[in-house]
């Protein structure tokens, strides 16, 4: 199911696997400027219990998002 979706659909419902975020409120909300490439970080502000959380992404996920990046400019 997953990988019948458009490129950026399968980029999004892997962001919410390896990472266990909420799609619309905190990977929806996401922005490059709360992506810490050097520890592999991302920041959420508006979480459910209103304190910021900085979470790990694995890996595997850089590769797709640079491209993701560079893809949206």
């Amino acid at each position: 199911m997953v990988f019948e979706q458009s490129t950026i659909y399968k980029e999004f419902y892997l962001f919410l696997l390896f990472t266990g975020v909420r799609s619309n409120n905190e990977a929806g909300a996401l922005t490059w400027d709360r992506i810490n490439w050097r520890s592999n970080t991302f920041l959420l502000t508006d979480t459910r219990n209103k304190e910021n959380a900085d979470l790990p992404f694995p890996s595997c996920m850089v590769p797709l998002l640079e491209q993701r990046k560079k893809a949206v400019g």
